[in-house]
């Protein structure tokens, strides 16, 4: 199970040079920016107004690139936590909590 950060501490220009250190590109698209990462053909797609270079990065948009990331093959769940502690603090980590049912869904 991918695990959800109760505090997020992480910007969005860092979340950014994560997803690019993966190897994803970015583009505006209307009022999104689209991160695509071409070899799995994974897309991303972010609010412009939300996605700030120093505004702090929300649980939710941390938990949706993690699921993305590692169940699209794009990076194992431990690559994606090493790039994490490579281009930010590592206070994006991992931590023992579950995402709020509203995430999981019904069934998790």
């Amino acid at each position: 199970m991918i695990e959800l950060p109760a505090e997020v501490r992480m910007s969005y220009g860092e979340l950014g040079r994560v997803l690019f250190a993966l190897g994803f590109t970015k583009q505006a698209s209307g009022d999104a920016w689209v991160f695509r990462h071409a070899a799995t053909d994974s897309l991303l797609l972010f609010h412009r107004d939300d996605f700030r270079e120093a505004g702090p990065v929300t649980p939710v948009d941390l938990f949706k690139v993690r699921k993305t990331v590692v169940e699209r093959g794009v990076a194992s769940a431990n690559e994606f936590e090493a790039v994490l502690r490579t281009h930010t603090d590592g206070a994006a980590g991992p931590t023992r909590e579950a995402p709020p049912a509203s995430i999981r869904g019904k069934g998790g």
